[in-house]
């Protein structure tokens, strides 16, 4: 897999897409939020391009935690737009 460390706008990311999500029972995402603002994000989530925005693949809840602190943007790994749920 051919991934590009990036940075992206995330109001381009489409959050309703959840195809990828494994279900998480705990919701709080408080301590997560404060621990990237503490020292940053470690680990940038994996993206790809589909339809003008971005679907998560990995990364659900440092998507959501970065919203929570109010950022604008955030760094991610980027597929390329061909590769496919096999690669």
């Amino acid at each position: 897999m051919s991934e590009q460390l990036c940075d992206i706008k995330l109001c381009d990311i489409d959050l309703s897409d959840l195809r990828y999500r494994i279900p998480f029972c705990s919701d709080d995402i408080k301590f997560l939020a404060h621990s990237i603002k503490q020292t940053g994000l470690i680990n940038p989530p994996l993206v790809r391009p589909m339809n003008n925005q971005y679907i998560i693949i990995s990364g659900f809840n440092r998507v959501r935690a970065s919203i929570f602190n109010n950022e604008d943007t955030i760094t991610v790994y980027k597929t390329d737009l061909e590769e496919d749920d096999y690669q």
